[in-house]
């Protein structure tokens, strides 16, 4: 309590006496940026993601990787999951705080309560990252194709320039460092504040099973933000297996550096990762002759693709390359942790017969070896012709009535399901008790690993048939960000950190 109220006394001192500073400097400390944040949240209907009244561009936090100008994302609306919780804020719009927020309605966004959970929530998962050493020998050498972005990774690293639409002055002032030091004077010393944090602090880990996000967007750069949120509800979550499941054939871009970053993150703290990596996508080979996307094997109908991946010389080697290219990124993933489990799926839903899944296999077994486990994602009755016979290789199932026919070791996923919150009208998904009982099965059968999946992270709330670098990805607000949570410790058990 006494370090709450010096606290206060401190930003009350400094915002009572000290002007604003025309020139903001060029850097912002994670606990500068906090207590600015927090300031700004006094009123109940602000918005979690607009701070100080700016329009601060999330691409520039520090959990952001830096985009260059071929693949960066145009100032697309940040668009909220609940529109009835937040008005969408564009992210290059220039407006102030009260005509964004003078007419809302009281009930209409978060609390206040909310809004300080959720920066703390996002900030807590910053500091972490600042505690971390610089490792580049991790970075893998990956031959880019198609829309490779020179991502640098920053998640070693989380100094950034202050935008200039962020507050100026303030607690960052340099006029501000006599008064600064006689108020730190009062505080306790740094050794008996870390003891008092130790005592109050005691992290519980969560384990039992592998939970995470099936993020088959993850290298799209539209998609960044509710990405990065994402990523950062498993690193909140504290728990000890996660699970990542990405599609790479190019559907969704590629852009293997930020995808290594993700992973890098993920390891963190001792944590275990399942990395599951989809080589082709068979959902939208369905489609194959309306769909805008022509990267892997999309716009070849499913018949002829059986035929072509066992017969046709130029097929097969595609597919060698397609899974050349991810190959550093399991090796990546491997040498972070060697109980991490890397899991190469051949097909996303795959609509292949048991011959062409012998002929793809074969040629994954040539590139990867006993880098990976090999799993079969068969989507039954989905394609004239399908079948699910894995030839002994584990299967993952996508549908609630799939689940039942999975057991030891194997995988599940709501793509293509989705769930919603009471909280929320028309979002397709089945509801948060139907997840939970399928948690609850999955455990029993000792399912290896679980991925929430939701249609507007992937840009599919309006559509099914659009070009993934015009849609809009929803970015998760703080209630979702407290169920999802919850959603996945469930049924778990505690471990608590000694």
């Amino acid at each position: 309590m006494k370090k709450i109220v010096i606290a206060i006394a401190i930003l009350s001192l400094i915002f009572i006496y000290w002007p604003q500073s025309k020139e903001p400097s060029t850097q912002l400390t994670i606990e500068e940026t906090t207590s600015k944040a927090k300031e700004s949240v006094t009123k109940e209907n602000e918005n979690p993601f607009l701070w100080a009244g700016s329009d601060i561009d999330l691409a520039k936090l520090p959990y952001q990787a830096e985009i260059s100008e071929s693949t960066a994302s145009p100032n697309q609306p940040l668009i909220f999951a609940d529109p009835g919780e937040s008005e969408p804020i564009g992210l290059g719009a220039q407006s102030q705080r009260e005509e964004e927020l003078g007419d809302v309605p009281p009930t209409s966004n978060p609390t206040g309560d909310e809004l300080e959970r959720a920066i703390d929530f996002l900030f807590d998962d910053i500091r972490e990252d600042q505690d971390s050493e610089p490792n580049q020998e991790d970075v893998p050498s990956v031959q880019n194709s198609q829309r490779q972005s020179p991502i640098v990774d920053q998640t070693d690293d989380i100094g950034f320039d202050r935008p200039d639409s962020l507050i100026g002055g303030g607690i960052s002032s340099p006029q501000s460092n006599d008064l600064m030091q006689e108020l730190a004077n009062e505080l306790p010393p740094a050794e008996e504040q870390e003891e008092e944090a130790e005592e109050e602090d005691s992290p519980e880990w969560y384990q039992g099973q592998a939970r995470g996000y099936t993020l088959l967007s993850l290298m799209q750069p539209e998609s960044r933000q509710s990405v990065e949120v994402q990523i950062a509800i498993m690193l909140q979550s504290r728990l000890e297996q996660l699970y990542l499941g990405v599609l790479t054939d190019g559907t969704f871009s590629w852009d293997p550096q930020y995808l290594a970053s993700v992973i890098r993150r993920l390891n963190r703290d001792g944590r275990q990762l399942t990395l599951a990596l989809y080589l082709t996508n068979g959902a939208t080979m369905r489609a194959y002759a309306e769909t805008p996307i022509d990267a892997g094997f999309n716009t070849t109908a499913p018949e002829d693709f059986r035929d072509l991946i066992r017969f046709n010389s130029d097929t097969r080697e595609e597919f060698v390359l397609l899974a050349q290219r991810v190959k550093p990124l399991f090796e990546l993933n491997k040498s972070l942790n060697s109980e991490n489990r890397n899991v190469a799926i051949m097909m996303l839903e795959d609509n292949l017969t048991r011959e062409s899944y012998s002929a793809i296999r074969s040629l994954a077994g040539e590139v990867f070896g006993d880098l990976v486990e090999y799993a079969r994602n068969p989507c039954i009755e989905c394609y004239d012709g399908n079948d699910a016979d894995s030839l002994g290789d584990f299967l993952e199932f996508h549908r609630p009535e799939e689940l039942a026919m999975l057991g030891v070791g194997e995988g599940y996923s709501l793509d293509g399901t989705g769930f919603s919150f009471p909280f929320e009208e028309g979002v397709r998904g089945i509801s948060v008790e139907q997840v939970q009982s399928l948690l609850s099965q999955s455990l029993v059968q000792e399912l290896d690993y679980f991925g929430l999946w939701r249609f507007d992270r992937q840009g599919l709330h309006l559509g099914d048939n659009t070009d993934p670098s015009d849609r809009e990805y929803v970015v998760p607000t703080a209630r979702h960000i407290d169920g999802e949570i919850e959603l996945l410790r469930f049924g778990l058990s505690k471990n608590t950190e000694d």
